[in-house]
């Protein structure tokens, strides 16, 4: 069955305002299309009591904060992560929210730059990846050199960046699971050497889950990075003086004090 897209309800006096903006040529006809993945990562996207992601989070009261300042209308596509990649990639969505950049992903996303490189001061959030580990498996990380047991392999989450870092480096890489907590859990019993991860997911799981607190964070940290609002190149085509402003709005709509405190919490921890 199709995945259907989800869209915020807009108060009636805001459904009237887009109307009268749209006949007058002020505001665009179509919806911004943002793709998010469909996999829990708190405090951003948390699941609903059936474990499924809906639309509640930091990133989806960004959301709906982004549509009170006016100008579009968001219709969310959930998806799983590497879908929502390919539905950007080919123009079958807008944007996404909270994602890093990396040597694959900066020619086929619009991500804002400056001087050739992403523009930080625009990024919505820093996070970092860490390695973890039970506390018997030997590995050696100066934060250059990776070397694991002879056959041994990393979990990470599908699409994640820190499958390209360690694929550069060499490392083979175990894709097979989605969740952060289903990758903790296989290192935990055994099934892997290490997992790599968003440090602030899972340190938050481990807070959570005592059980988890057994497993090592490997120092130092494996890899910081921003984490911007990308749009597609068909979308960034079609609307190429409007890409600054928009970057502006979410930066203003992403003010509100809950997400602060949280990115706030994120680049302390996400720092080497």
């Amino acid at each position: 069955m199709p995945v259907q897209p989800s869209s915020f309800r807009a108060p009636r006096r805001w459904a009237l305002a887009l109307l009268l903006g749209v006949a007058a040529g002020l505001v665009p006809a179509a919806p911004l299309r943002v793709c998010m993945t469909d996999v829990p990562h708190a405090p951003w996207r948390l699941p609903d009591a059936d474990g499924r992601v809906r639309e509640a989070g930091l990133d989806f009261r960004l959301l709906r904060e982004f549509e009170r300042l006016g100008g579009w209308q968001v219709e969310v596509q959930l998806r799983p992560g590497k879908r929502c990649l390919l539905d950007l990639q080919h123009g079958l969505s807008d944007a996404t929210v909270g994602l890093s950049h990396n040597s694959e992903r900066a020619d086929l996303f619009v991500y804002p730059l400056r001087q050739g490189q992403p523009d930080a001061r625009l990024a919505l959030r820093f996070d970092s990846y860490s390695l973890y580990r039970l506390p018997r498996t030997e590995l050696h990380w100066d934060g250059v050199q990776l070397v694991l047991p002879k056959g041994g392999a990393i979990l990470s989450q599908p699409g994640h960046t820190s499958s390209l870092f360690l694929r550069e480096r060499g490392v083979a890489v175990d894709e097979r699971l989605r969740s952060a907590e289903a990758l903790l859990r296989a290192v935990l019993a055994g099934e892997a050497a290490l997992a790599a991860l968003h440090t602030t997911e899972a340190e938050s799981l481990r807070a959570q889950h005592p059980e988890l607190a057994g497993l090592v964070q490997v120092q130092p940290r494996l890899i910081q990075k921003p984490y911007f609002v990308v749009f597609s190149k068909a979308f960034a085509q079609r609307h190429p003086s409007q890409l600054g402003a928009l970057w502006q709005q979410f930066q203003r709509a992403a003010q509100f004090p809950d997400y602060q405190r949280a990115a706030q919490e994120g680049a302390v921890q996400g720092a080497p």
